[in-house]
């Protein structure tokens, strides 16, 4: 059997009215079913539903409730609707006639209220959507370096010679030379003192260093940048 749907909104008023204003949500539902306002009864208030998706039971009147308790609250007859605390009614809640509940104007209030509802869970889903699409590029990108490092590991060596080399070529001639030393000196090679460190024109040998270890020793010569 199909749960039957409930405007709760006049029970919830009703057994704050006799509670004297304030009271727990689970002594306005007793209050509910004890005094069946607006026909519901016990059974209506606490029967429980099986969840065909998850198994589980469920009780599907708090649907109803806290949906009424919501409009309650967006037409100013409740002031306060904080989980662990309790439901008041407003002076107006306390005193205005429940005949003509809602008017047109509640009605309108009401559905300006979840039309906006709506619209924020649908940009939140949407927002959702897309932080879990910027998620999945950042990882298709990183599954790039991981699963082909040695290609990646190729990119970035080919690009950081095409970086140096364009460097390079910006130093005027005595620049290169005062890198040229630095680089062959961090390298471990020793510049011959006597044979020099010559500056001349015609791109030739301009200096000589010697790299030693223990088997051999290495006669550098460095070339002028052409």
């Amino acid at each position: 059997m199909s749960y039957k749907r409930w405007n709760v909104e006049k029970a919830i008023v009703l057994a704050l009215r006799e509670l004297g204003g304030t009271a727990s949500r689970k002594i306005i539902r007793q209050t509910i079913a004890a005094n069946e306002y607006a026909n519901l009864r016990y059974e209506d208030v606490y029967d429980t539903k099986v969840s065909a998706r998850t198994g589980r039971a469920y009780n599907p009147f708090l649907y109803d409730f806290n949906f009424g308790l919501k409009n309650l609250h967006t037409v100013g007859y409740i002031s306060s609707m904080e989980w662990g605390k309790e439901i008041s009614l407003t002076s107006i809640g306390r005193t205005v006639s429940l005949s003509h509940y809602p008017t047109s104007e509640q009605t309108q209030l009401v559905t300006n209220y979840w039309n906006q509802k709506t619209r924020e869970r649908v940009h939140r889903r949407l927002t959702a959507m897309q932080e879990s699409d910027d998620k999945l590029a950042d990882r298709d990108e990183n599954l790039v370096v991981i699963d082909d490092p040695e290609s990646q590991q190729d990119a970035d060596e080919s690009q950081w010679k095409s970086d140096l080399i364009e460097c390079l070529k910006k130093f005027n001639p005595g620049k290169f030379e005062n890198f040229s030393r630095a680089l062959i000196s961090k390298m471990g090679v020793t510049i011959d003192k006597n044979r020099g460190v010559v500056r001349s024109a015609d791109h030739g040998i301009d200096g000589f260093g010697y790299f030693k270890s223990d088997e051999f020793t290495i006669e550098v010569q460095q070339v002028r940048k052409k």
